[in-house]
Order: structure tokens, then C-alpha cells, then sequence
């Protein structure tokens, strides 16, 4: 939006070189006003074709001669021509003093014309600054001004302004009210190059609300009119904005197209700025197409210009841009280099906005550098920034009512000075309007609370879910690290107990220890596997596939796959199946929580013990269950056995190390196929899971 601001700082057509260049040569023999005049001209030629340091200079002549001469209206020209290029180049504190400094001369002196534009420049500062409220009260007061001068261009202008600042709230439907004002005012006065502007702001707000087609429309409604003025720094801005178009549309090389027509142009006219934004889109074009190395490449170029002319928001993000691109090439060191330079520029700005791309890209760094506690935290802070950004706009609806309110007042009040003999009407219409606002504002106050206590439920839920989410984290981190432990430490005295008595043990001997070791590889192998799989149900990377299978073939490889383990305990492995029939499920999911079952059942059995399979159909439902006659459960066990807050794990009758996460992973396998498990149980005679799952 720079070709906007330029715009509305200054609003003067661009001057041909060679009328420039004959004004140089005559400068130096003009009479004082004569020269003060041209010195004017040429700070507003350079500043529209982004010559801000050569806008600055002519500016600081003007001061020069409004020093020499004492003359308060120079004054109040020279400050206003210098804080403008410093709005462009995002030096607000700069701009704010020269501004400052402008305005009581121009007040002073009352040049009505001068007060507005200073009034007006003084509301793109709060604009670029954030205080939108401020931001539209100043144009409205440089508004005022220009109606009482009848000035209809600085009108338009005007109302453009504060459509800039209402898109840039995110009040898009607002903004459009303005642009049809502003496009009234220019068609009036055949205004060609703000309709076009018009054009591409309303192309912006479509776009803010995800009309990509539409904003396209007027993205090229804006191309036709530059193209028939042959404004070609419009032109190939226009063609920028179409290509973001084709960006946001995944049609990249529809974008390449474009954004060649809009370099031509930009280098013809040798436009940094220009440049600049058509190497950020093909930065953009080239992430989208996983070219990262050709992406990183533009964005260094655009991230060096913004660096050189301190433009700290765009800069703030090209450094983001550079770490996603980093983060996809795996160079994470680099990646949080850019990260780190974007954060300190962040602390000296105040965009939400930009906060929450922040917390974004450095969320997901922390995630692709398996930090999960840091990707986590600052998720967390990302969902923060989000509330604030939309408590934002809440009470920014609210400023809007008022605002709105204020200049609906003062423009029926200027409306009835001017015809005093309708004094009675103006008594009705102010009750009328006092009403209104009251009505208005109590309406926008009970959507506010509304919306607040919406937003307060939905968070504490939101907060309730996290802290819930944590501890469980927590709880699962802690049973990993415990079992682990126990595995490896198991295994490690086994092994160390070969390799320091090998020589004294018999065949027997050794035979018995390797049999162990293998019994606790084989644990940690079933471990490792649960734990891969809740891994990856967790972070929903499972496919559920639905399709027919047959009850017996599945309880078949599950018999075949524990068979070796039940017969090392002399255990009897029974399919209890009256008919085989076929049901409608994910086989590979209820295939893991049968054999997660059995083991179990293989695991909590004594020798020569039995375990039996059974299956039924029934209209609603298929029936699975594994029935045993081991050890049995403790009752206080049994609402545990499927949760992870409570680590549930006993050793089996020939002292086998568990986890208690196999029964967790079925829960959530049995509950992604819209089923059930439950188990009924009874120490000393055996345990029976049941699952049940809809047909």
C-alpha cells in the first residue's frame, strides 16, 4: 500500500524530466516566492517517484528561506515536506515531530488548505502507527476543511484515507463505504488516478475477505485505467497485486506471468521499491513450489532493502520469511538467526499482527527441531496473541459506533448552521440522533459483553483443555522414561552377567539367561511398537481404512503371531467361533488391540492355563472377547486400566515387565472405530475384555 500513502501525502501528478530539469536550471533566478514555489515542486516530484533522500533536500531549502525571511507559512510548507518522506520510510517519531512542528504555523496563520494536509499527513502517522481511532479523527478534521474549501479532490482523497485505515482495522464492509464515497467525488472532478486507487483498495478488501475472483476484478479495473493514463509505476504495482492473486490461488506460474510484467516496468524505471516487491513475490511464488534455495535467494534481496531504507515492518517479516525458508532446508541455525533479528525488531513496534507470524514460524522451528516444550509454549503464546488481536477489533467495533457517531453529528450540525430557519427540524433531528446513538451504542455494547463472555467460556475451556492436555503430556513423558528405564536396565544386567561369569555358566545356564533376554527384547520391541503407534495417533498420521473383514482370519494371525509365547508357558490359546462372518472396520487397528489383548491375557496367566477367543454378530453389533483364567485384577485397578493419568503396571506370573500403555493405544484404536472396550475381572480367577464395535 506504499503507492497509496504516496498518494494521499501529496496527491500531485508527476512532473516529466525535462520540466524538472528546466526548473533546476532556473532556480537560482527566481525571486524569493518564485523559488520557495519551485523548491515545492521539486520536493513533491522526487517524493512521488520515491526519491525520499532528494524530497528531503529541496524541503530543507524551503526551511532555509523561511529562517531567512522569518515567514511562518514557508515554515509550516518546509516541515510538512519533510515529514513526509519519513511516513514513507515507517520513521514515525521523525514524521510526528516534523508534523508537530508544522502545525501551529499553519494554524497561526489559518491557511485552511495547509491545516488540512498536515491534518491528513498526521493521520496516516497514527494509521501506520495503529491508532486507527486517532487515525480517522485526525482525517476527519482535515475532511472538514476540505469541504468547507470545496476542495473535492483533497475529499476524495480524504475519504480514501479512512478506508485505508477501516481495511486496515479489518472492518472491510466500513472501508468499501468509503471507497464509494471517494469514487463519487472523483468522478466528479474526472479524477482518473484516484478511481484507480479506489479500484485496488476495493480489490484489497475483497481480498481481506477471501473473494479472491472479485478482488481480482477490480485489480484489473485499476490495471485499465493506469494503463490509459499511462501511469506505469500504477501499472506494475497493479500487476504486484494481481500476482499475489495468483499466489494465494496456488497458480505460480500465472504469478511468474505477471510479476514479469511488473519487474519490466519496475526496472525500466529503475524502482527500487518496485523491485523490491516483486523479488518478495517470487520469494512467495518459489516457497509455494518448494524451491526454497531460489526463494531464499529473492527474499535476501528484498530483506537487504528494507534493511537499508529501515522499513522495520516489512523487514520483520522478510526475516520470517528467510526462517521458514531456512527451516525447510534444514539450516536451523540460520533459521533462528532470522528469528532472533525479528524479535528485536518486534519489541520497538507495536503490530499484532506481525506478532502473531512471529509466534507462528518460531512455533513451528521449535517443532521441526523436535523441541516440542518450546513449540508448545509458544503455541501458546501464538492462541494469546490471537485473543488480543480479536479483543482488539471488539473494542475497536465499539471506537467505530462512536466515531461514526461523532462525524454523523457534526456534519448535521454544520448541515443546520447553515439553514437557521429550521430550527425546530434540527431540535428533532439532534433528539432523533442522540436516540439513535443510544440505541446504537447500547446494541454495540450488549454484542461486546456478548462476544466477551463468549470469548471468556470459549477460553477457559480452551485453558481447561491445554492444562488437562499438559499433565496428561507430562503423565505419558513420565511412564516412557520409567519403562524405558526398566527395560534397558533389566537387559544391561543380564547382559552383564554373561559377559562377566560366561566361563562359569553351564549350557543350561546360558541357554535360561538368553531366554530371558530375549523374553525382555521382545517387550521392549512390543513397547517401542505401541509406543510408535500412539505417537502416531496422537499426532493423527494413522489412516483409518474401512473395509470388510473376516473375524477369523484376523483372530487366526493374531493365535499364529502369540503362539510361540503361549506355548513357552504351556498356555492354551482357544478360538472359541461359532461361524465366520465379515464386519466393517480398520483391520489393522483391531488386529494391534487384539494382539495387545492376548499378550496381556498371556502375560497375567499361569502355566498350563487357558485363553479363549470368542466372536459374535448381532444385528447392531459385533462382539469380540478375550477371556482368561489368570491372576485377575485389583478392583481399585479396573477404571485405570484405559487411562493414562494413572500408570497401571503389575508384572506377569513369570515376572514380565508392562507398560499399561498397550491398553491405552486399544482405547483410542476401538474408539476411532466407534467402539467400546471394557473388562469385567475378579482376582485369583481371570479376567474377560470385551470389545463391541457398530456394524
Amino acid at each position: 500500500m506504499k503507492t497509496l500513502i504516496l498518494y494521499i501525502l501529496f496527491c500531485t501528478s508527476i512532473f516529466s524530466q525535462t520540466n524538472i530539469d528546466s526548473l533546476k536550471e532556473v532556480l537560482t533566478s527566481l525571486n524569493k516566492k518564485a523559488k520557495v514555489n519551485a523548491l515545492n515542486v521539486l520536493s513533491r516530484h522526487y517524493f512521488n517517484i520515491a526519491r525520499l533522500d532528494s524530497a528531503r533536500f529541496y524541503s530543507r531549502a524551503i526551511l532555509k528561506y523561511a529562517d531567512e525571511s522569518n515567514s511562518d507559512s514557508i515554515k509550516a510548507l518546509g516541515y510538512l515536506g519533510i515529514a513526509a518522506p519519513f511516513i514513507v520510510e515507517e520513521k514515525f517519531d521523525s514524521a510526528s515531530i516534523y508534523l508537530s512542528l508544522a502545525l501551529p504555523f499553519a494554524e497561526k496563520l489559518g491557511k485552511k488548505n495547509l491545516l488540512g494536509r498536515i491534518y491528513a499527513n498526521t493521520g496516516v502517522v497514527y494509521g501506520r502507527q495503529g491508532q486507527f481511532k486517532k487515525a480517522i479523527e485526525s482525517v476527519q478534521k482535515s475532511l472538514e476543511i476540505f469541504q468547507e474549501n470545496k476542495d473535492t479532490l483533497q475529499m476524495a482523497v480524504g475519504n480514501g484515507n479512512i478506508a485505508y485505515e477501516y481495511f486496515n482495522m479489518g472492518y472491510y464492509q466500513t472501508s468499501s463505504e468509503y471507497i464509494l464515497k471517494s469514487v463519487e467525488l472523483s468522478e466528479k472532478i474526472n479524477d482518473m488516478i484516484g478511481l484507480g486507487f479506489m479500484h485496488r483498495q476495493m480489490g484489497n478488501n475483497l481480498e481481506g475477505m477471501g473473494s479472491l475472483d472479485k478482488a481480482n476484478e477490480q485489480y484489473n479495473l485499476a490495471l485499465g485505467i493506469f494503463q490509459k493514463e499511462k501511469d506505469n509505476a500504477e501499472i506494475a504495482n497493479t500487476y504486484s497485486e494481481i500476482a499475489r492473486i495468483y499466489i494465494k490461488k496456488n497458480e505460480v506460474e500465472s504469478a511468474i506471468e505477471v510479476l514479469k510484467k511488473a519487474s519490466k516496468i519496475f526496472n525500466k524505471y529503475n524502482l527500487e521499491y518496485g523491485k523490491t516487491l516483486v523479488a518478495k513475490a517470487y520469494s512467495q511464488v518459489y516457497i509455494k513450489k518448494g524451491e526454497y534455495l531460489t526463494a531464499g535467494g529473492f527474499e535476501i534481496a528484498a530483506r537487504d532493502y528494507y534493511k537499508k531504507n529501515d522499513f522495520k515492518s516489512e523487514l520483520v517479516s522478510s526475516y520470517l520469511r528467510l526462517a521458514q525458508i531456512n527451516c525447510n532446508l534444514k539450516n536451523f541455525r540460520a533459521a533462528k538467526k532470522m528469528i532472533t533479528q525479528a524479535e528485536q525488531l518486534l519489541n520497538s513496534l507495536t503490530s499484532l499482527t506481525l506478532w502473531e507470524e512471529f509466534f507462528k514460524i518460531k512455533s513451528e522451528y521449535y517443532s521441526k527441531t523436535y523441541n516440542y516444550r518450546l513449540a508448545y509454549e509458544n503455541h501458546k503464546k501464538l492462541l494469546a496473541i490471537k485473543d488480543s488481536i480479536l479483543s482488539s477489533k471488539i473494542s475497536s467495533q465499539i471506537n467505530d459506533l462512536q466515531i461514526k457517531y461523532q462525524s454523523e453529528k457534526k456534519q448535521r450540525e454544520n448541515d443546520l448552521l447553515i439553514a437557521q430557519n429550521e430550527i425546530q427540524k434540527k431540535e428533532v433531528l439532534e433528539q432523533k440522533l442522540i436516540r439513535n446513538f443510544i440505541i446504537a451504542f447500547l446494541v454495540g455494547f450488549l454484542i461486546f459483553m456478548t462476544l466477551l463472555i463468549r470469548r471468556y467460556r470459549a477460553t477457559y475451556k480452551l485453558t481447561q483443555e491445554l492444562n488437562h492436555s499438559n499433565a496428561t503430556l507430562n503423565k505419558f513423558f513420565s511412564i516412557i522414561s520409567h519403562d524405558l528405564k526398566n527395560l534397558f536396565s533389566g537387559q544391561l544386567s543380564y547382559t552383564d552377567l554373561l559377559v562377566s561369569d560366561i566361563n562359569n555358566l553351564s549350557q543350561d545356564e546360558l541357554h535360561q539367561h538368553l531366554k530371558t533376554i530375549q523374553g525382555s527384547l521382545k517387550n521392549s520391541f512390543r513397547f517401542t511398537e505401541n509406543l510408535f503407534s500412539w505417537s502416531m495417533s496422537q499426532q493423527g498420521k494413522i489412516e483409518y481404512i474401512s473395509e470388510e473383514i473376516f473375524i477369523e482370519t484376523i483372530i487366526d494371525e493374531v493365535i499364529s503371531l502369540l503362539q510361540n509365547n503361549a506355548e513357552s508357558k504351556k498356555i492354551m490359546l482357544v478360538k472359541n467361533l461359532s461361524v465366520n462372518f465379515s464386519f466393517i472396520a480398520d483391520s489393522e487397528t483391531i488386529k494391534t488391540v487384539l494382539r495387545n489383548i492376548v499378550n496381556n491375557a498371556i502375560k497375567f496367566t499361569n502355566e498350563n492355563g487357558f485363553i479363549k477367543i470368542s466372536a459374535d454378530k448381532t444385528e447392531s453389533s459385533v462382539v469380540i472377547s478375550v477371556e482368561d483364567n489368570g491372576i485377575g485384577i485389583d478392583p481399585e485397578n479396573i477404571p485405570y486400566l484405559f487411562s493414562i493419568e494413572k500408570n497401571i503396571s503389575t508384572k506377569g506370573t513369570a515376572n514380565e515387565k508392562g507398560t499399561g500403555l498397550g491398553l491405552i493405544l486399544c482405547r483410542e484404536f476401538i474408539e476411532k472405530n466407534k467402539g467400546t472396550i471394557s473388562v469385567e475381572s475378579e482376582p485369583g480367577i481371570g479376567s474377560k475384555f470385551i470389545i463391541s464395535i457398530p456394524v
